[in-house]
């Protein structure tokens, strides 16, 4: 993937090191909403006019604009969030995110714009079942740093693992 190159643009240690504190708090709330079903929260974290997109590898390193999901206005994040919230779900069950190893790799001063990538794991725990891996991959992140703080412009959800089959 591009985004795995190794470099840090216009930031010195110190402010890369802020940055990267203040998207591992973030990537902690996204992760607690999520998890805890607070899904009409999930818009607040995200700038008014957001980017989010779904995709799997493939689709992604071939520059392909289909996402499972993507929504590219507060309006389609909202519509995503009714959709869940109206899908019938015959089992019980929660869903567990884990995000690590944020990066920072760069800041654009003129935009004020934080470029970041971090490693996802979603795993879905059913009551009568063990759990099981739903979806592994990166996110790779554009940040608008705020006064409350951080909020996402961008974010691709790059799958590098789903449980949904290429025929």
């Amino acid at each position: 993937m591009e985004s795995c190159a190794n470099k840090t643009q216009g930031l010195d240690l110190v402010q890369m090191r802020e940055f990267r504190w203040q998207i591992e708090e973030f990537n902690a709330e996204y992760a607690r909403v999520l998890d805890c079903g607070d899904f009409y929260d999930w818009p607040r974290l995200f700038c008014p006019e957001p980017f989010y997109r779904v995709v799997d590898r493939y689709n992604y390193d071939s520059g392909l604009q289909y996402g499972l999901i993507y929504c590219d206005s507060l309006g389609m994040l909202e519509d995503r969030v009714q959709a869940v919230k109206s899908a019938m779900m015959y089992e019980p069950r929660t869903i567990t995110h884990l995000i690590t190893n944020v990066r920072v790799l760069g800041f654009a001063a003129v935009a004020g714009i934080v470029s970041a990538e971090a490693n996802f794991l979603l795993i879905e725990n059913l009551v009568d079942r063990d759990p099981r891996i739903l979806m592994v991959g990166r996110y790779i992140d554009a940040f608008v740093p705020t006064k409350e703080g951080l909020l996402i412009k961008k974010r691709e959800c790059v799958s590098t693992r789903s449980r949904c089959k290429r025929r």
